[in-house]
């Protein structure tokens, strides 16, 4: 079979650290948004309470509120996914005695082909691509059954990522 495009990646913390980031569910950070907003106006709300009223104890709750209100915004934005990357970095370094993988993937006409630097090898059919998005350094598939493809743009030996992508969208049912 011709190689129609190959890639080479090697997966760093931050290369691993971008597709994480990029990968967090839509709904999750929009309820997360909510949940911060709803805290925030309930602070904002008790504050006014504690202050018409001169009660402390409403404006300590308020400041609660306001905090909690705060965190799920970091949380979403900034913590949740660093902690995610570096767990999953850390876990994939252990599966392969501590070195970084190297991710080898070939595209065939009727099949992708993923080659590990630890001896895994996987072939994934074109029609169970789920989803093709990228990042500044990457290009992401998701296949059925929970699988991703990290294609890291400047790792491409033969092809270049614009044909890969395409090729990827052109034959996604």
């Amino acid at each position: 079979m011709e190689i129609l495009a190959k890639n080479v990646c090697d997966l760093t913390v931050e290369l691993y650290g971008q597709a994480v980031r990029k990968s967090v569910k839509g709904w999750y950070k929009w309820l997360c948004y909510i949940l911060g907003g709803i805290l925030i106006v309930a602070a904002s709300l008790l504050m006014g309470l504690g202050i018409a009223m001169g009660s402390t104890a409403s404006i300590l709750e308020a400041v609660f509120f306001l905090l909690i209100g705060i965190f799920v915004f970091v949380w979403v934005c900034a913590l949740f996914p660093r902690v995610m990357a570096k767990r999953g970095y850390k876990q994939m370094l252990a599966l392969n005695s501590g070195k970084p993988i190297r991710k080898t993937t070939c595209f065939y006409a009727d099949e992708v082909e993923v080659l590990s630097s630890n001896g895994a090898r996987a072939r994934l059919q074109y029609a169970n691509v789920k989803r093709v998005y990228g990042t500044e350094r990457l290009i992401i598939a998701e296949f059925e059954g929970n699988v991703a493809v990290l294609l890291d743009k400047m790792g491409f030996v033969k092809g270049s990522p614009e044909q890969a992508q395409a090729l990827l969208e052109s034959r996604k049912q």
